[in-house]
């Protein structure tokens, strides 16, 4: 794997006005290290944490990861088409950057007050 692209593992957008603010995750920051092994997919509303890891906890080969992607994919169209339909939650960061950034900043307002952890960000 190319060095620049390492530089995104471990990482996330959060969202301010005007522009996006790249956070990372240090590994001494995750409790459990044995569960930071996934990729947030979402496929139609549908969120899937595809796990990357083998079970001796080696990076999976890229045909296992793929294989991995099309069975998230087939398991939404399967969704789709038996009628079924997640929330929407996708929508929220789909709308204008500004107005995101202000919800997103009140989820954390909210969670922070209602949560033993007090997370500082989504």
């Amino acid at each position: 794997m190319r060095p620049n692209a390492l530089k995104y593992f471990n990482m996330h957008r959060v969202p301010e006005p005007g522009c996006d603010r790249l956070v990372r995750t240090l590994l001494s920051d995750v409790p459990a290290i044995e569960e930071a092994r996934h990729v947030l997919v979402m496929v139609d509303d549908w969120t899937y944490a595809v796990e990357v890891y083998t079970s001796e906890g080696e990076i999976a080969s890229f045909v296992d990861i793929l294989a991995r992607f099309v069975a998230v994919r087939r398991d939404a169209l399967e969704r789709s088409v038996g009628g079924a339909r997640a929330p929407a939650v996708g929508l929220l960061s789909a709308d204008n950057r500004d107005l995101w950034a202000k919800v997103s900043s009140l989820f954390v307002t909210i969670i922070a007050l209602i949560s033993d952890d007090n997370p500082t960000e989504l």
